[in-house]
């Protein structure tokens, strides 16, 4: 939950936006949610008009509600969201986005309502209209030590919902944790404005009195007031907000940075490894992290000293120097703690065998939490008398250091100091990770470094500055083939590409399934695949049943995927794809990620002019982007993912008996600090070759460099739309 992807931030205004928090309090007895909600003293009985000056909104927001309500049952944490909200819908994108609810799990409970322009209400039947997804709530295969299966989620359709209606909904999300040790809730971060206008908004926390709480307000968010009655155990605090103003959505800036938000967390205890960041006194509520409550807490909870032998049989007799021990250590560990198990985990998702595939692992050892990683490969280099520093960052997209407020907002990683000149880097590995590599969304950001001293306990720690990695090795490169067939009837194209750095990261999850690779993988680190593991007849005969028909659906469903994000990224629809992984860029950062593809590309890039054709060539370099008249006055920073490069070669094949004019629109050439594009071509016979690049220098510009950066964006986009013509000779 403190990665970027993973932010708990209510986008408020997206269906789904109920997420899986954690909420405990004293909680008024619920037996039916319609009726407590839309009882007879509820203020929204009668609702308020929209003002005159909202009215040619998409939607507009009469009431945005949030109640957390947070205690402790006898043996199992209760916990508990009750959500409303009021909505105008003023136009059919508005009623688009409303007219579906998903994610409903088996926790969530949902009450909708419609009512008409006419005064007219419809109460939707929850539980007759929704309709179970064959998709699943949850997308992790190990967790806490265990393999779950995927949970069935829901989905409703609202019938009828038209423009001019006021949808009123709320959802009632609960759940039961079991209690283990330190009680903390995960934190929560609810972002106010958003998408549409809000009139009303509000947001309580309801608590006991003997509870610890972080409390924080950003960006003109109220401050919260403390509403807790004089006599009793229960605390509440509020936060009240009216006529508020939408956001609209900012390229390359980070919602959190502009939006007011409420940020807070609860804990029930305290002790010297969390105190830190739970504070002081119940009943003050807790502002800020010092440096030395940072460390104070990361020297409860760090363990440097497991002795871990687990790679030595892999190293032993390797002529390995110490960079490549260590490196090589990290893919053992990848594989021995996390990608063996791959295989168990689809069998057991998906019913491949009778009896649960991980009893037949002997003790099988998972690390799929950071913290747990960072304890055993730490201890590791101490083993090896390697220096390293452990580092605790949060994502730029939640803002500086200074800000941090929440464990759960940190991500660590370790700097390792073989050679104090070349520091190497290793965060918790995936499924595709690579060694020496910083995640994106942490580079540039102030963070902290924590050492150890004489001992394996943490004793120092000081605030450093994450390095920003170079445009040139987060590079796309695609060579294009194109040929004309059946005179001028279709397109035939066949790319092939190359990524490395943040580009390759970004996309290897997506081209490489989870049974591309294990095979590969048992061979290298000489462990067993599931199917060897299975002694029963029953189990080997539904596995060798089942799971070849299980691959072809991956396979089909991944390249249906494939050509999906193909057309996206062109612009302009394809058939007849195929597709082929090449090199998987898994055993080292440099290694690039490789693929080639083949499809026919949509007839409707040709124009026919007489005997003479009219090409969208530049339509090959991908969708680029198109700078509105109103955004080019930028005000905001710019704050992109992370330096990049592109590089795009286009061989074209002009049929016999054609020539081509109009090469001279394809020569661009735009430099400066903050990046560029330039483009040039050669024709030799009937080949004509064009090759463009296009880089961004940083990660962050201040808005000063925007006219710099219009610059090459603005022809970039002039290329994508250029034309050749192909004329009859």
């Amino acid at each position: 939950m403190k990665k970027t992807s993973n932010l708990i931030t209510k986008i408020i205004f997206v269906i789904s936006f109920i997420q899986t928090i954690s909420v405990y309090g004293q909680l008024p007895k619920i037996d039916n949610l319609a009726e407590y909600i839309w009882s007879d003293d509820d203020q929204y009985a009668e609702l308020p008009g929209i003002p005159d000056k909202w009215k040619d909104e998409s939607a507009v927001v009469i009431l945005s509600d949030y109640d957390y309500y947070y205690f402790k049952a006898k043996k199992a944490l209760n916990t508990y969201l009750i959500a409303r909200k009021i909505i105008k819908l003023n136009d059919q994108a508005s009623v688009n986005s409303f007219s579906e609810f998903d994610k409903l799990g088996q926790n969530k409970q949902l009450i909708v309502k419609i009512i008409k322009p006419n005064g007219s209400v419809n109460i939707i039947d929850v539980d007759k209209e929704k309709v179970e997804s064959s998709e699943s709530d949850g997308t992790v295969p190990v967790a806490g030590g265990f393999i779950r299966k995927f949970a069935k989620k829901s989905k409703l359709a609202i019938p009828d919902l038209e423009i001019g209606d006021i949808i009123d909904f709320c959802i009632y999300y609960k759940e039961r944790e079991p209690i283990m040790g330190v009680l903390e809730a995960p934190s929560v971060r609810d972002v106010i404005s958003g998408e549409y206008p809000i009139m009303n908004y509000e947001l309580d926390i309801h608590s006991k009195k003997d509870f610890f709480i972080s409390i924080k307000t950003e960006n003109g968010a109220p401050e919260p007031k403390d509403i807790s009655p004089e006599k009793g155990k229960n605390k509440r605090y509020t936060f009240e907000m009216k006529d508020i103003e939408k956001i609209d959505p900012i390229m390359w800036e980070y919602i959190l940075l502009n939006a007011p938000y409420v940020k807070f967390q609860v804990a029930l205890e305290k002790d010297k490894r969390t105190e830190a960041f739970v504070g002081e006194e119940k009943s003050k509520i807790k502002d800020n992290v010092t440096d030395e409550e940072v460390l104070n807490y990361y020297k409860g909870i760090t363990v440097f000293d497991h002795g871990y032998k687990g790679s030595d049989r892999y190293l032993k007799d390797k002529d390995f120097s110490k960079k490549e021990r260590i490196e090589e250590a990290y893919y053992y560990m990848r594989q021995y703690y996390l990608n063996q198990f791959i295989e168990a985990a689809v069998a057991y998702q998906n019913d491949l065998t009778v009896d649960n595939p991980f009893q037949f692992y002997a003790f099988p050892k998972y690390i799929t939490k950071e913290l747990k990683f960072i304890n055993y490969y730490a201890s590791f280099l101490r083993e090896e008398k390697i220096p390293f520093e452990m580092i605790a960052a949060i994502p730029r997209s939640q803002g500086k250091i200074d800000d941090l407020l929440f464990p759960d907002d940190i991500t660590l990683f370790l700097k390792i100091n073989l050679d104090p000149e070349n520091p190497l880097y290793v965060s918790q590995f995936g499924n595709h990770t690579n060694f020496n590599y910083i995640p994106y969304y942490l580079e540039g950001n102030e963070a902290y470094s924590l050492e150890t001293g004489k001992g394996h306990r943490l004793e120092t720690i000081k605030k450093v500055m994450i390095p920003v990695s170079d445009y040139k090795r987060n590079n796309s490169n695609q060579q294009y083939d194109i040929t004309f067939v059946d005179g001028f009837e279709k397109i035939k194209v066949f790319r092939k590409s190359a990524l490395k750095g943040h580009n390759k990261v970004n996309e290897i999850n997506d081209r490489l399934n989870s049974l591309n690779f294990t095979e590969e993988d048992h061979v290298k680190y000489n462990t067993k695949r599931l199917y060897d593991r299975l002694k029963k007849k029953r189990n080997k005969k539904k596995y060798e049943k089942e799971f070849p028909a299980f691959k072809e659906k991956i396979v089909s469903v991944q390249k249906e995927s494939y050509q999906e994000s193909l057309e996206e990224e062109l612009d302009f629809k394809i058939e007849d794809f195929s597709f082929e992984v090449l090199e998987t860029g898994r055993y080292n950062i440099e290694d690039v990620l490789s693929y080639k593809e083949e499809f026919l590309a949509a007839n409707d890039l040709l124009k026919r002019a007489g005997p003479n054709y009219l090409f969208e060539i530049g339509k090959f370099i991908g969708g680029q982007i198109a700078i509105e008249e109103k955004d080019k006055g930028r005000e905001e920073d710019i704050r992109m993912p992370y330096p990049r490069s592109f590089n795009n070669t286009i061989n074209l094949t002009i049929p016999d008996g054609y020539e081509v004019a109009g090469l001279d629109k394809l020569d661009f050439e735009v430099k400066n600090e903050t990046g560029g594009f330039t483009s040039n071509h050669t024709l030799e016979g009937n080949k004509l070759t064009i090759n463009t690049f296009k880089y961004y220098t940083h990660n962050y510009e201040p808005n000063t460099n925007w006219p710099k950066m219009l610059e090459f964006l603005e022809v970039a986009y002039q290329f994508s739309q250029q034309k050749i013509l192909i004329k009859k000779q």
